[in-house]
This record gives C-alpha cells, sequence and structure tokens, in this order.
C-alpha cells in the first residue's frame, strides 16, 4: 500500500486531533527543535520550503522500501510541530516499529509546549547558552 504525502497528511491531522493536537501542522527537523529548561523551543522559517522538505523526506522513504513515519514532537495553541522520519536501514525500522507497507504515525501523549522562534538572533543565543537539538537525542 503506497500513500502520497498529502493524503497521509490529512490522516495524520485526523489523528493529531483526536489526539487533542491543532489541526495545523508545522513540518520541520530535529535540528529546528531545541530544549532548554524543558521547554521547547521550534526555528519559524519558511513553512513552504519545510513542507516540500518533508515531501521529499517521505517519497524517499516509500521509495526504499523501509517504510515512514509521520511524529509531532511537540505543540503550540495553534499548531502541531512535526516530521517526516525516514528509518536508516532495515533494523531500524524494525527498532521503531515502523511497517513497510502504510505509514507509522505518533504524538507524545503528554505534549511538551513550544515556543516558535522567529528570530535568526535569539535562535543563536538559545543554541549558544547550551540548549540541545532533538537531533542529539533522536
Amino acid at each position: 500500500m503506497t500513500t502520497d504525502f498529502y493524503s497521509a497528511g490529512a490522516d495524520f491531522v485526523a489523528f493529531a486531533v483526536a489526539q487533542g493536537y491543532p489541526p495545523v501542522l508545522l513540518w520541520t527537523t530535529l535540528h529546528e527543535v531545541l530544549v532548554w529548561r524543558r521547554r521547547f523551543y521550534v526555528r519559524w522559517g519558511d513553512s513552504p520550503a519545510h513542507e516540500r522538505k518533508a515531501k521529499e523526506a517521505f517519497e524517499a522513504g516509500i521509495e526504499k522500501g523501509l517504510g515512514v513515519e509521520l511524529e509531532a514532537k511537540c505543540k503550540t495553541d495553534h499548531v502541531t510541530i512535526c516530521r517526516v522520519l525516514v528509518p536508516a536501514d532495515e533494523i531500524d525500522a524494525q527498532y521503531r516499529m515502523i511497517p513497510k507497507a502504510g505509514v507509522k504515525m505518533s504524538v507524545p501523549v503528554h505534549s511538551p509546549s513550544a515556543v516558535l522562534v522567529r528570530s535568526t538572533v535569539v535562535w543563536w543565543l538559545l543554541k549558544l547558552v547550551g540548549s540541545r537539538s532533538l537531533a542529539a537525542l533522536d
């Protein structure tokens, strides 16, 4: 069963809303999410470019035949911050319980609050004071 990015995204919105998440998706990567003092900070950038990158990752994951996960990391009052996860190999896919056919969807049960950071200077300062990128935790 192969699905396209937009159909999977619509299904993910329905899933996220059923779990209490906002219906607006902000696609991001883990490098654009920092954790500092138990709060998530998300770099706000070019949303169409981020969506394009998420679509490319999704299509690459489908093409590899390893499966794909749409994963929410955190949320604000109005936005669900999410990413496309493509496993590195079959063992990674098994470890993450990602099916080869279809799309795995996940959201945290207790979502940490997130702050959207629009300023490049503020983002740089947050990185400077010792925030950890979620990419280091993945």
